[in-house]
């Protein structure tokens, strides 16, 4: 089994440095629009019991590409603020064992 799904990705993204007294040093606000992309793919075997229900056992991969990472996003350079990255990576995969009644 494989899916794709391409879709829009909004970045809103709000840069403040302050004090300890509140004085403001820096301030800056960034809202745009993006595309970001999934990717899934898995391998199953299904073993029917029942009439009405089976059992499914097998592997999956799922990858989303083109997003904002968290870890990406914390800036130590103050000269150059802002800037959200967007082109991070996430991936997840694992064993999946699935009951499934049917109706």
């Amino acid at each position: 089994m494989a899916k794709v799904a391409a879709g829009a990705d909004n970045i809103d993204q709000t840069t403040r440095l302050t004090n300890g007294e509140g004085l403001v040093g820096l301030q800056g606000r960034d809202n745009r629009w993006t595309w970001a992309g999934l990717y899934e793919v898995g391998a199953y075997f299904d073993l029917v019991t029942l009439e009405k229900m089976r059992l499914r056992a097998g592997y999956m991969g799922m990858g989303v590409v083109h997003v904002g990472e968290a870890l990406q996003q914390v800036n130590y350079n103050l000269a150059a603020p802002g800037g959200a990255r967007d082109s991070g990576s996430i991936y997840y995969h694992g064993p999946v064992l699935e009951m499934q009644f049917l109706f």
